[in-house]
């Protein structure tokens, strides 16, 4: 018996000492042996988009070592992409990338607020030659002069809150959301955009508190956009006209309508739909 014992603790040492061998997880580019079909059905973006985002947060992301295996800036922004595409469990996208789930929750964090601290090279206010551009797109192609893009607002579904203020995301719907206000191009980028409002609040007073407003004001030039009949008629934001008495009248509005088609395609995408 004793012999037994003394064997099976050598043995025992014996594995101490070797030890378990390392695996070594694959770290490769997913996209790689996926075509752009398939990319855009798992991320909702087009493989040259990702990799256009990942240029802009490639150096954040980076490890400064290479302890622990950290993941490549690629897997980080293939996380968050997919997270945002499908809101699924964070568990459920960690064992989908072979990361654990809590590596999943800081990528997301992380890539998030980085987009978003980089939100202003991106969503600003036209000068120049570029507005210049935009209005006459809308005086040749809508004979409406002096317009600068499209303004509307659009309902965001959220999970209801827990503070004091929680009835007052409940939308006209009846469901707790976000009063998203944007502004677009012709081209649907968005260069403005308020989204600090619960679902209860009406789209004009989104428009009277936003910063758009004070920009078009402080404008001379009379620049000015439109907007659906939610709103009110100003200088700088022209809506249709409600009570119609001549041909005139219905052409503008017929164009109004024509010019309002691309914000609905702008939350169409940003919808994903």
């Amino acid at each position: 018996m004793a012999e037994f014992l003394l064997a099976e603790e050598g043995r025992h040492r014996m594995n101490y000492h070797i030890g378990v061998e390392r695996c070594i997880t694959d770290r490769s580019n997913p996209m790689e042996n996926m075509t752009p079909e398939e990319v855009k059905r798992n991320y909702r973006f087009h493989p040259d988009t990702i990799v256009f985002i990942l240029e802009i947060v490639r150096d954040a992301l980076l490890s400064p070592t290479e302890r622990g295996d950290p993941f490549p800036p690629i897997i980080s922004v293939l996380v968050t992409l997919e997270f945002l595409a499908i809101g699924g469990f964070f568990h459920t996208i960690g064992l989908a990338n072979e990361i654990c789930k809590s590596s999943a929750f800081r990528a997301v964090e992380k890539l998030c607020t980085l987009i978003c601290n980089k939100k202003d090279a991106f969503i600003r206010w036209p000068k120049g030659d570029s507005l210049l551009r935009i209005k006459m797109h809308y005086l040749e192609k809508f004979n409406i002069p002096g317009i600068a893009g499209v303004v509307d607002g659009v309902l965001f579904h959220i999970k209801k809150p827990s503070n004091v203020l929680k009835n007052e995301y409940i939308c006209r719907k009846m469901f707790p959301a976000i009063n998203y206000q944007v502004c677009c191009r012709p081209d649907n980028m968005i260069y403005q955009a308020s989204i600090r409002w619960p679902g209860s609040t009406h789209d004009a007073r989104v428009y009277a508190h936003s910063s758009l407003r004070k920009i078009l004001e402080a404008l001379e030039d009379g620049t000015a956009v439109l907007g659906d009949s939610t709103y009110l008629l100003q200088t700088h934001l022209l809506t249709p006209v409600q009570d119609l008495t001549c041909a005139a009248e219905e052409n503008f509005n017929r164009a109004h309508c024509s010019a309002r088609v691309k914000i609905e395609q702008t939350f169409g995408i940003l919808k994903a739909r």
